[in-house]
């Protein structure tokens, strides 16, 4: 089976702020397909602070002049030419 790699994404970089209508958007509904799925409120706030987290992460590195913003799992080979490993300037969602 051939290796799935995750193709670079310019528009990434873009996400500048966590509290974007599109980024709220997509938290709220992950936030909310845990809760439907749990019904525990434990694991939607938990959702929602591991999200914020995240995306806060993501913001303060895509704010970094010179720097590609990719998707990737830790660990994971570079996803295009250029690709560094996440401490030099990557942000790791996975």
């Amino acid at each position: 089976m051939p290796v799935r790699r995750p193709n670079p994404n310019p528009g990434a970089g873009a996400l500048d702020k966590p509290d974007r209508p599109e980024a709220v958007e997509a938290r709220d509904l992950i936030v909310g397909r845990a809760s439907e799925i749990s019904h525990e409120a434990a694991l939607r706030d938990l959702t929602s602070s591991e999200l914020k987290e995240r995306l806060d992460e993501w913001t303060h590195e895509a704010g970094k002049g010179g720097r590609n913003t990719c998707l990737r799992k830790e660990g994971a080979e570079p996803c295009h030419e250029g690709c560094a490993p996440q401490e030099a300037g990557h942000s790791s969602m996975g």
